[in-house]
């Protein structure tokens, strides 16, 4: 699927939505608006995999969130309501009115906040594979993040030959990318990460939240960070909830299973509401 990716080029601008301006990949059509969020230290580029079977259903945006990629990058300001607000703005900038979202870890954390913080923002929103909590400090998020944040004073070669030697199977480029993306990302990204004092519970997250939503998520033996005893969760307080696994996919599902990944997410988009 990456060799098909690159015959399909997107269009890039930078929009600003407020305090900041958010870099914006797009692929117009004339399908309903999908608005694609990525994970902590990704950028628009790690929805490629994905992006020719979508492209085929939806007029696709792919965004850098505040920090990331080409977007701006201050100084603070990466609290979640940050990000959500930045998304809110950047919709209407659009011009959208309620696009379906897909996003992937913390892209689905922004996802929920955001819906919850303007209710009817989105049509349907897919979380791809993002915890309901993140605030034990043994949890593979946290000590993710702490990673990441010793990779920013790493050379840029070094990073890649980390991404090399823990993800068998991929490709020259996407290793180039996925280290430039996690070392030009924002240092205060992942100090606000580390530094929240209150945990992010799917409770408060999901309080407003009214729009069918998709958890589409992995098995924690294969990488993932969402288990079944999570899955239930989601499904018990989300009123209109649905939980798709797909096994042996980790935590980043639509790279290592696009084809999986594509299946269970376009039929949940094209349902009828």
């Amino acid at each position: 699927m990456e060799s098909q990716c690159a015959e399909i080029t997107p269009t890039h601008e930078r929009i600003n939505v407020g305090p900041v301006a958010l870099h914006v990949a797009r692929w117009p059509s004339a399908g309903p608006p999908l608005m694609l969020l990525p994970a902590m230290t990704q950028t628009w580029d790690a929805w490629l995999p994905v992006i020719p079977a979508l492209v085929q259903h939806f007029s696709v945006a792919a965004v850098d969130l505040r920090g990331h990629g080409a977007s701006d990058q201050p100084a603070r300001g990466y609290d979640l309501s940050d990000y959500a607000a930045d998304i809110i703005a950047l919709t209407e900038q659009l011009g959208w009115r309620q696009p379906h979202v897909i996003g992937h870890s913390l892209g689905g954390s922004v996802a929920r906040i955001t819906e919850a913080r303007q209710p009817g923002w989105a049509r349907r929103i897919v979380i791809e594979d993002t915890p309901p909590r993140l605030d034990r400090a043994d949890s593979r998020v946290v000590l993710l993040a702490k990673g990441y944040l010793k990779m920013l004073a790493m050379p840029v070669e070094d990073v890649e030959a980390h991404f090399r030697r823990v993800n068998h199977g991929w490709s020259e480029a996407r290793i180039r990318e996925a280290a430039r993306a996690a070392h030009g990302t924002a240092p205060g990204v992942l100090n606000a990460y580390l530094a929240q004092e209150e945990p992010i519970t799917l409770e408060a997250s999901v309080a407003a939240v009214r729009c069918p939503v998709l958890l589409v998520y992995g098995d924690t033996a294969s990488g993932g960070f969402v288990s079944d005893a999570d899955a239930a969760l989601y499904l018990d307080l989300l009123p209109h909830g649905h939980a798709i696994q797909i096994p042996g996919a980790g935590h980043s599902l639509h790279a290592r299973k696009p084809d999986a990944f594509v299946q269970a997410v376009v039929p949940f988009l094209q349902e009828e509401d």
